[in-house]
C-alpha cells in the first residue's frame, strides 16, 4: 500500500494507530529501527503504522541564526519511510504558534485526540512541548491509557546513530562513518550548470552543479555514483576553490567514468562513496591532470570494490 501524506493534524482524520513522532532528519539506522519497531508493533495490535513529523525543522524557527543543515530534503525524507512501509505521515506545520503548545496540550490534542493514538513507539532521547518539556515518562503519566515503548539508542562502535554526528562526519568529509550510520551513502541532489570548461580542457570534462542541499561534504575529492534518469553511473566529484587557477567561488564538479554526454540542466543525484584526498593546489595544468589520473584510478579502485 502507498504511503498516505497528511499535510497538517487539524484536519487529519485517519485511523486508529501506532504513533511514532520524531524529526527524522536522515532517516538513519537508529530512526529505521524505531519504524521497523512501529511497524511490528502496528501489526500485532491490527492497526496503522503512522509517523508524525514537523516541516521546517523546529530549530529553524526557534534558531534561525544557529540551525543545522538538513541532511535530507523533505521529499527525501518521505521516500524513505514508505520504502520502509508506513501506512500513514503527517506532516505537521511548525511555528512559533504551535512551539507554544505545552507537554500535556500536546499529549491530549495531537497524541490522543487527533492522531487517535492506541500505542507509541518512541526513542530514546523523545521530547514534546513547549521548551522540549515532555518525554516518555511524563507522556505515560498525561495518558496512562496508551501504552508506550521506548527504544534505546542504537550505536556503531561508539557512535550513538544521530542526525547531528552524521552532520558532523559528513561535514569533516568523513562519508565511509556517515554511510554506517546512515545505513547508506549520504547523497546530495544539483542541476547541472555552465562551467569553466577546465575539466575538458585537461581531458576530464565534468558537470558542474548548482547544489541543491544544505549539508555539504569538507573540500576535496571524492569516489562517487551519480543517479541520473534512473542509471548510476560510477564518478570522481571534486569540492572546492579550485586553487590551482586562482581564487573562486566553492564549487562542485563531477567527472564520470562511463558516461561523456551533455547533461546541462539536468538533474543529478550524488552519493559519497568513499573521501579519497583533501583539497590541493598544484604548480602546474599538467600537474593536476596527472593527479586527476591518479584520483580516477583510486576511484575505479574503490567502486570496483
Amino acid at each position: 500500500m502507498a504511503l498516505s501524506i497528511h499535510h497538517g493534524s487539524a484536519e487529519y482524520s485517519g485511523p486508529d494507530c501506532v504513533l511514532t513522532i520524531g524529526n527524522f532528519d536522515g532517516v538513519h539506522i537508529g530512526h529505521q529501527a524505531l519504524i521497523q519497531k512501529n511497524l511490528a508493533k502496528a501489526k500485532t495490535l491490527g492497526l496503522a503504522s503512522t509517523i508524525f513529523t514537523f516541516e521546517p525543522h523546529p530549530r529553524v524557527v526557534l534558531q534561525p541564526d544557529n540551525h543545522p543543515p538538513r541532511i535530507l530534503s523533505l521529499k527525501d525524507k518521505l521516500s524513505l519511510i514508505e520504502q520502509l512501509g508506513v501506512d500513514h505521515v503527517v506532516v505537521e506545520p511548525f511555528d512559533k504558534v504551535f512551539s507554544m503548545h505545552p507537554a500535556h496540550w500536546f499529549a491530549q490534542e495531537i497524541v490522543a485526540k487527533r492522531m487517535r493514538s492506541k500505542a507509541m513507539i518512541v526513542g530514546h532521547d523523545f521530547r514534546f512541548g513547549k521548551g522540549r518539556g515532555g518525554n516518555a515518562e511524563v507522556l505515560g503519566q498525561l495518558l496512562p491509557n496508551i501504552p508506550i515503548e521506548s527504544l534505546n539508542a542504537i550505536k556503531i562502535g561508539e557512535d550513538i546513530a544521530s542526525s547531528s554526528r552524521i552532520r558532523e562526519r559528513v561535514a569533516t568529509g568523513d562519508v565511509e562513518g556517515a554511510k554506517s550510520l546512515l545505513g547508506r551513502p549520504y547523497w546530495i541532489h544539483g542541476q547541472v550548470v555552465t562551467g569553466a570548461g577546465r575539466g575538458k580542457q585537461l581531458g576530464f570534462p565534468t558537470a558542474n552543479l548548482d547544489i541543491h542541499s544544505e549539508l555539504i561534504p569538507a573540500r576535496g575529492v571524492y569516489a562517487v555514483e551519480v543517479d541520473h534518469l534512473e542509471k548510476r553511473h560510477r564518478g570522481v566529484a571534486n569540492l572546492g576553490l579550485r586553487p590551482t587557477f586562482g581564487k573562486h567561488a566553492f564549487c562542485m564538479e563531477v567527472h564520470l567514468l562511463d558516461f561523456n554526454q551533455d547533461l546541462y540542466g539536468e538533474e543529478l543525484s550524488v552519493r559519497f562513496i568513499q573521501h579519497i584526498r583533501p583539497e590541493c593546489s598544484f604548480d602546474s595544468a599538467d600537474a593536476l591532470s596527472a593527479q586527476i589520473q591518479q584520483d580516477i584510478k583510486s576511484a575505479k579502485k574503490i567502486l570496483a570494490s
